[in-house]
């Protein structure tokens, strides 16, 4: 492998710990947001979100695992219940957009990849698009 691609290989390995970093407080805050939700509708989305959420970790850590052979080990990051389910749900906004970002950058990184790495990736970001949409409509409430 050359320096180039094995520099890649590295931002890649990065880019995705980076986003798997923050699952164990996705998936606790969107839980309890579910839960302190002002209506079942909301509750609903929120369930909704957390299933999507959850196949998004699974497909990060299948890609990972198919980049190295190993499964990924990464320090989460710690949850903080928000004051406020308004600051939640803002929260968990700034977030998926944050990830969009990381996944738009992660798919110009593996362009020329594999079919399967890139339909993949393009998986996520379209439950990144779809958990979007539930956020924002969530905002309604």
């Amino acid at each position: 492998m050359d320096r180039s691609a094995f520099r890649q290989t590295i931002e890649v390995n990065e880019m995705l710990e980076d986003l798997m970093e923050t699952e164990s407080s996705d998936v606790l805050m969107i839980d309890y947001l579910s839960v302190i939700s002002p209506s079942e509708q909301a509750s609903f989305l929120w369930k909704q979100i957390l299933e999507s959420r959850r196949r998004h970790y699974d497909w990060l850590r299948s890609v990972y695992y198919q980049l190295n052979g190993r499964w990924p080990e990464v320090d989460q990051e710690i949850f903080r219940r928000p004051s406020s389910y308004e600051e939640g749900l803002t929260t968990q906004l700034t977030r998926t957009e944050r990830r969009k970002l990381h996944m738009q950058s992660l798919m110009n990184q593996m362009l020329y990849a594999s079919v399967y790495f890139s339909q993949s990736l393009q998986i996520i970001y379209n439950q990144l698009l779809y958990e979007e949409l539930l956020l924002r409509h969530l905002r309604r409430f």
